[in-house]
Parts: structure tokens; sequence; C-alpha cells
């Protein structure tokens, strides 16, 4: 059987948990963020059972080579909002929290038998698209979690790309065809 590779886009994961899960820990206030994070992360290892899992976070300061090309690169983006009507903190409080959760998730996931990468000034993207291509890991399928597109262009006989938000699992060929409805459909 082909060996699986699990390659978690980290914080478009967490961010996605944060917003939707209102969870509350006893004393520590929301936590939803670290609890709906592995929470996917075990329902997506027990769906692939991979033989690794990669987590992948934005370095510190995002994309250094990106800004340069782009001195506007990710400005004027909208804050998050939460997903929900409650709302018991500050802004400030939380902005913190997100922190505080951020920090207590990676040092959760280090007692996890996986990877977990970051390198500062370089995107989670980047260093996806790097381990796809290692050499470390011909002839292993990479399954991709994340709902960000741009990973499409990743997508071969080897990577495939999670969508759990949208319940769909993107190979070349799902990717063809839906370029061919759209190229149909603005053709008219």
């Amino acid at each position: 059987m082909t060996k699986r590779v699990l390659i978690f886009d980290a914080l478009n994961q967490f961010i996605r948990s944060y917003i939707a899960d209102p969870s509350l820990c006893s004393d520590d206030g929301p936590c939803g963020g670290v609890k709906g994070f592995i929470k996917s992360l075990q329902k997506i290892a027990r769906e692939t059972s991979p033989n690794h899992i990669i987590i992948v976070w934005d370095g510190k300061n995002g994309s250094r080579r990106k800004r340069k090309i782009n001195s506007e690169y990710k400005e004027g983006r909208k804050p998050i909002k939460l997903n929900r009507n409650i709302k018991n903190l500050t802004d400030e409080e939380e902005l913190e929290n997100k922190k505080k959760q951020f920090y207590k998730l990676i040092d959760y996931l280090n007692c996890f038998p996986i990877l977990q990468l970051m390198i500062d000034d370089v995107e989670a993207d980047d260093i996806i698209a790097k381990v796809c291509m290692s050499e470390h890991y011909n002839g292993m399928i990479k399954l991709i979690v994340s709902s960000d597109k741009d990973f499409y262009q990743l997508c071969n006989n080897e990577v495939l790309v999670i969508r759990p938000i949208q319940k769909q699992i993107m190979n070349s060929k799902r990717i063809l065809k839906v370029i061919i409805l759209m190229v149909l459909v603005v053709q008219g």
C-alpha cells in the first residue's frame, strides 16, 4: 500500500476552528481554536490513516519574498469575525486569547508523534510546496488539508487537497473538470 503524508495548513485550520468553535475551558476562557484544531486533526487522521503527519505554520512576519514583490501583499484584509453572537471578551482580550490558544496548541502538538514546521519570513504555502516536491516524500501520497485554493496548483498523481469545510477532496482530474465548467459558463 502506498504511504501517505498528511500535511496541515495549520494557521488556516486554527483560524477556522477559532472562529467556529465557541467552546469555553473552565478556567481559561475560550479554547475553541485548540479544541477544534485537534478534533479536525484526529478526524482527518482517522479517515486517511497517514504514515506521517506534518503541521505547517506561517513563519514569523509572513512571506518576506512575497512582500518584496508586492509591498501591499495581504494588506487590507478584513479582520476575522467570530461565527457566533456571544462576545464575552473585549477586542484586546480576544487577541490575547487567540495568541494564548495558538501557543498552547503548538505545545500540545509537540506531544504528538508529528512534525511541526515554521520558518521565519516564509508562509506555510511555500513550505508545503517544498514538502510536496521533496525527494524524501517521492512515491508517497501527499494530502494537503486546507481550504486555500492556491494549493490546487500542486495537485498531481501524488498530491491531493482535502477541503474539510467543503467536504471535498480535490485532485488534478476534478480541478480540470471545474475549470472546463467555468470556461463553458463564461462562453455561454
